[in-house]
């Protein structure tokens, strides 16, 4: 294998365990055993575990970046294409949850989330390049919190109350248009 996919092997896995047991609980024996590599092959790549984590966290937040400037989906459409990202990243939408829950340093570890739509939001907004904070902890608390906490329970929330997937999408759907939605249509309107 090229050292590159060597590298991707070992965020693959480091992600998968942390999401599992947990960033703390996991250690670089542990990953370097799973990820099939020699411990040194780990460190040759990070400077440490927390080096480790930084590189996934990137990875995630730069994709996700990248789903932001796609200006080929609008609205809802937008939505359902973040969501998805989301479904296929939920191990570092765990991650994200898990390590921004403690006291710490790492307790800022989820607001690497909102600087992508802060520079896009400045970048679309000539008139008012900076948005105000009541609007970015509207962002963060109507529409990025709900939407990482959606897709960390979506599978134990079905299971509990015996509902499909697809159900439990439009209902999510559905509060996220009476809310978030609701917040940007009084933004368009005021803005007027």
């Amino acid at each position: 294998m090229a050292r590159t996919s060597k590298k991707g092997l070992i965020m693959k896995t480091a992600k998968q365990l942390f999401a599992e047991k947990g960033y703390d609980a996991t250690g670089m024996e542990e990953i370097a055993s799973n990820a099939g590599v020699p411990k040194s092959l780990i460190y040759y790549h990070f400077k440490s575990k927390e080096d480790l984590l930084n590189a996934v966290i990137k990875e995630f937040v730069d994709e996700y970046n990248e789903i932001l400037h796609d200006s080929r989906a609008e609205g809802i459409e937008k939505i359902s294409v973040y969501m998805e990202f989301l479904k296929q990243n939920r191990d570092c939408a765990r991650i994200l949850m898990s390590e921004s829950l403690k006291n710490g340093s790492s307790q800022t570890i989820l607001y690497q989330v909102l600087a992508p739509l802060m520079e896009i939001d400045g970048e679309q907004s000539s008139d008012n390049p900076k948005m105000d904070h009541a609007h970015w902890l509207t962002e963060f608390f109507t529409s990025i919190l709900p939407s990482i906490l959606f897709v960390c329970y979506e599978e134990s929330w079905c299971d509990y109350f015996g509902i499909s997937a697809g159900q439990m999408e439009e209902e999510y759907f559905t509060a996220y248009r009476l809310t978030h939605g609701a917040y940007h249509e009084h933004i368009h309107k005021v803005s007027k």
